[in-house]
């Protein structure tokens, strides 16, 4: 529920809302509700706190969208995708830390970076 996730999260759930009825809602799962509730009702976006969110939601989601630049964060999102799903990542996790890729390779996960500036001219 940091700046950018709340972006991303509007970006969907708006259009999610422009596909009509039958379309799946994202989730935004956060740690503050007050952040949360910044979203706008337009948006159409299903809050959650990300404590709650195993092992309720595990493995139900195709794509999963990682804003939070942390290790916990990216094993969460590896956790609530589905496998042959995908996991986008919106930030790098500055933090050194161990990366365990067993979970993606037997899941057959795709991850999916992408790429930030400066850009040349």
């Amino acid at each position: 529920d940091g700046k950018l996730g709340l972006l991303i999260a509007e970006v969907l759930g708006r259009h999610a809302a422009s596909l009509g009825e039958g379309t799946p809602r994202p989730v935004l799962f956060g740690r503050h509700a007050a952040k949360m509730g910044l979203l706008s009702s337009a948006a159409q976006v299903e809050t959650a706190f990300a404590a709650s969110a195993l092992p309720a939601r595990a493995a139900s989601f195709d794509v999963v969208v990682d804003a939070t630049g942390s290790p916990t964060g990216l094993d969460l999102a590896r956790s609530l995708c589905r496998p042959l799903g995908a996991v986008v990542l919106k930030s790098t996790c500055a933090a050194g830390a161990d990366f365990n890729t067993a979970p993606f390779v037997v899941d057959e996960l795709r991850v999916v970076g992408s790429r930030g500036g400066p850009f040349p001219p």
